[in-house]
């Protein structure tokens, strides 16, 4: 590194006045119009030089700086956002299923769909067909009371007991039946369900339908059952509605077959 102190013959500690004053002297002294000696034009170079870096109190300070080994070259400033990375894309649905491989699940799932549709297509046909008829004796009639407003109590159903089993019917008001009658009792061709109760045939609107039953108030459950286990056996796609109509069927099936057992 020069030593521009030295070039223009002044002292690291000179003012702006003796630097200046000191340059004068030494342009003079090499300009190559007045001095006839060797190196009179490297020389006025290097004082024009020298006196460009020492005029300048920045560059002068920078200078110092390197010549004591302190300085630190000023980084380069970054806008903020050009350090940020960029936003990763988020994986559409589409991409998701082609990362999960499924095919191994579907034939599992597909089954179960299966087997729920056998099951509510049995129901189906268990309720549409003709219902066989049969007398039995009554051994027990026993009221069920529920609560309605103003703590009044009303018949909500009539729970009949004969040799063969005990059910309940509907009715809003006590049932003309009484222990030793004989009544007709409807049920189901395939799966022998109780599905109707009729009291006298020679009696109008003797007839009350079983409550509790599987074709009664639990009839909701084998319809939904019908309609999600045909769309999740015959879903052409493979694809995770598969698995999702799986899993929802085979929860009804547990349901369906919860009230069958019940009823």
């Amino acid at each position: 590194m020069k030593n521009y102190y030295k070039i223009l013959e002044v002292s690291e500690g000179a003012t702006q006045a003796e630097i200046k004053r000191s340059y004068r002297t030494m342009a003079k002294k090499y300009h190559p119009d007045k001095s006839s000696a060797p190196r009179a034009a490297q020389l006025f170079t290097e004082v024009n030089e020298a006196y460009g870096v020492l005029s300048d109190p920045e560059q002068k300070r920078q200078y110092d700086q390197r010549r004591s080994g302190s300085y630190q070259a000023a980084r380069p400033h970054h806008p903020r956002t050009s350090r940020r990375r960029p936003p990763r894309p988020r994986p559409t649905y589409a991409a998701k299923k082609e990362q999960l491989d499924i095919s191994p699940y579907v034939p599992f799932f597909r089954k179960i769909s299966y087997a729920g549709f056998v099951l509510s297509v049995i129901l189906s046909l268990d309720f549409v067909l003709p219902r066989t008829v049969d007398n039995e004796a009554v051994t027990k009639v026993s009221r069920i009371m529920a609560r309605g407003r103003g703590g009044r109590g009303y018949v909500n159903a009539v729970q009949i007991t004969t040799d063969k089993g005990a059910f309940r019917v509907g009715a809003n008001e006590w049932v003309p039946i009484n222990r030793g009658d004989t009544i007709y009792i409807y049920r189901s061709r395939i799966l022998n369900y109780s599905t109707s109760v009729l009291l006298d045939e020679n009696v109008p609107d003797s007839e009350f339908g079983v409550k509790a039953s599987i074709y009664g108030n639990f009839f909701f459950s084998w319809i939904i059952l019908l309609i999600t286990s045909g769309v999740g056996s015959f879903l052409k796609k493979p694809d995770m509605s598969i698995l999702n109509l799986g899993v929802v069927n085979g929860i009804l099936i547990l349901l369906v077959w919860y009230f069958m057992a019940v009823s």
